[in-house]
C-alpha cells in the first residue's frame, strides 16, 4: 500500500511538473512571437512615418525653390536694364542689389538637391543649367519669349513632372502602409 501511495504521489508530481513544462514552453513560444510581431510593428511604423516626413520635407523644400525662383526671375524681369553692361556683370550686380533674393534662390536649390529622390535630383541639375542660361537671357534683355525661354520652360516641365510623380509614389506608399496598418491591427 505504501508503494502505491508513493507512486500516486510520484504520479502527481510528474503529472504537475509536466504541465508546468508544457505550459512554460507555450508560454514561451507566445511571448517569442509576440516579440517578433511587436518588432515588426515598430519597424513598420517607422518606416511608414519617415516616408510621410520625407514627403512632407521634399514638397516644403521643392515648394520654396519655386517661390525663389520665381522671385529671382521676377525681380530680373523687372530689373531696368544697364545699357552697355555686361550679361554677367549685369548678374554680378543683382546680389549686390537684392541679395536676399539670391542667397534664397541659392539656399533653396540647394535644399532640394538634398532631399530629392534620383529623377528630381537629375531634373533639377539639368533645370538649373537651363535656368542659368534663362537668366542671362533675361539679364541681356533678350525677349522673354527666345528659345531660351523655351528650353527652361521645358526643363521645369520635366522638373515638375519629376517633383509630382516622386510625391505620387510617397503617397502610394504611405496608403500602402497605412491599409496594411490598418488592416493588421497597428492603428
Amino acid at each position: 500500500m505504501f508503494v502505491f501511495a508513493l507512486d500516486a504521489q510520484w504520479a502527481g508530481v510528474i503529472g504537475t511538473l509536466g504541465g508546468v513544462l508544457a505550459t512554460g514552453f507555450i508560454g514561451l513560444v507566445t511571448a517569442s512571437r509576440s516579440h517578433r510581431w511587436q518588432d515588426t510593428s515598430e519597424r513598420n511604423t517607422r518606416d511608414y512615418q519617415a516616408r510621410q516626413v520625407t514627403a512632407a520635407l521634399q514638397r516644403e523644400c521643392y515648394a520654396r525653390f519655386f517661390a525663389a525662383k520665381e522671385a529671382l526671375e521676377s525681380f530680373l524681369r523687372t530689373r531696368a536694364p544697364r545699357p552697355g553692361a555686361p550679361v554677367d556683370e549685369a548678374l554680378r550686380t543683382m546680389h549686390d542689389d537684392r541679395p536676399g533674393l539670391v542667397n534664397d534662390f541659392t539656399t533653396a536649390s540647394s535644399t532640394a538637391r538634398i532631399v530629392a529622390g534620383q529623377k528630381v535630383f537629375d531634373a533639377l541639375v539639368a533645370y538649373m543649367s537651363e535656368f542659368g542660361d534663362l537668366m542671362r537671357a533675361i539679364a541681356g534683355a533678350d525677349d522673354p519669349m527666345s528659345a531660351s525661354h523655351d528650353v527652361a520652360e521645358s526643363a521645369e516641365e520635366r522638373l515638375l513632372e519629376a517633383m509630382r510623380d516622386e510625391q505620387s509614389e510617397a503617397l502610394q506608399a504611405v496608403v500602402s502602409a497605412d491599409k496594411r496598418a490598418t488592416f493588421i491591427g497597428w492603428r
